[in-house]
């Protein structure tokens, strides 16, 4: 094996480079310019559960916005898709509630509400 020299160099990209650095899942998804098509996602935290939520960051872009006067807190996370929180959100379950957007809190209604019809059969 040799190695040759030729004129030809690589050109970083910066954006991809960035978007790697930034990735929160493996669900995140690319797309040119991605920061201008990062996605809003709030949840309300129960009081019970507000401590963990400020004691640790579930994703990298999670930041607390209001802390409400009966100890329940608003969360927001700026993702790629919303498949990044899904499991989060489902996991914290019944402690939490989709705020925002409301195609999200539409499909985790609807993903219990088929649970629980499985157990009333």
């Amino acid at each position: 094996n040799t190695v040759e020299e030729t004129k030809k160099t690589f050109q970083k990209n910066r954006e991809l480079s960035e978007f790697i650095k930034d990735i929160q899942t493996p669900f995140a998804t690319y797309v040119p310019d991605y920061k201008r098509f990062l996605k809003d996602v709030q949840i309300e935290v129960a009081s019970k559960k507000a401590a963990f939520f400020r004691a640790k960051k579930y994703l990298k872009s999670q930041e607390i916005i209001e802390e409400k006067e009966n100890g329940n807190i608003i969360v927001n996370f700026k993702v790629t898709q919303v498949m990044e929180v899904e499991s989060l959100i489902k996991s914290w379950i019944p402690y939490v509630t989709v705020l925002k957007p409301t195609s999200l809190k539409i499909e985790i209604e609807n993903m219990l509400k088929e649970y629980l019809k499985k157990w009333k059969n």
